[in-house]
């Protein structure tokens, strides 16, 4: 199945959803400079693998796969295919891990 990693997310009344993220770059007044930018499912999945959750133990093995999983999102750029394990544990990351206005369009997406 594909998934499209650069398809903006939208609030439930349809708005595009976005983020203030902190500029490397700082004026010069020294302050920080921030941008706005949309949220991607990209960034939602990318967060998603590599977070993880301090009541569960996850074995090794789960965070090398959660890692190079994330790499291969990360660098992609529009539709990415996926094998049906991959799928699933991004659904998993996603379900566990955001609201269900991100989780559920994050998921709906993966069902196709």
């Amino acid at each position: 199945m594909e998934l499209d990693v650069t398809k903006i997310l939208v609030s439930i009344t349809g708005k595009e959803l976005s983020e203030k993220v902190k500029v490397d770059q700082e004026d010069e007044n020294a302050k920080v400079v921030w941008e706005t930018k949309p949220v991607l499912v990209k960034d939602i999945v990318v967060n998603a693998l590599l977070s993880t959750n301090p009541q569960k133990v996850m074995p090794g093995t789960e965070k090398i796969q959660r890692y190079n999983l994330a790499t291969i999102v990360y660098q992609a750029s529009g539709l990415l295919e996926l094998k049906e394990d991959e799928r699933k544990l991004i659904r998993s990351s996603v379900l566990e891990g955001y609201p269900p206005v991100i989780a559920g369009q994050v998921a709906k997406m993966l069902e196709k």
